[in-house]
C-alpha cells in the first residue's frame, strides 16, 4: 500500500512541486489544498497518511490549522 499524501499550500508552484516529488517516490497525492480551510476539510473527507503544510500561508495560522 502507498503512502496517502495531501499537502496545503498558498502557491500552486509549490503544490504541483511537491505533487510531482511525492509521486516521483510512489506516494499518492490524494488532496492539495490552497488554504487552511481546505486543508481541514480535505483532511477531515479524505484522512491522508500524511499532510504536508506550509507553515506561512496568507491569511492563515497553519500552527493551528495542524492542531
Amino acid at each position: 500500500m502507498d503512502t496517502r499524501i495531501s499537502i496545503a499550500d498558498d502557491t500552486a508552484f509549490m503544490r504541483k512541486t511537491l505533487a510531482d516529488i511525492f509521486a516521483g517516490k510512489g506516494c499518492s497525492v490524494i488532496g492539495k489544498a490552497r488554504n487552511s480551510k481546505e486543508a481541514i476539510r480535505l483532511y477531515t473527507e479524505l484522512k491522508p497518511d500524511i499532510v504536508i503544510i506550509n507553515v506561512v500561508m496568507s491569511g492563515a495560522n497553519s500552527i493551528e490549522t495542524t492542531r
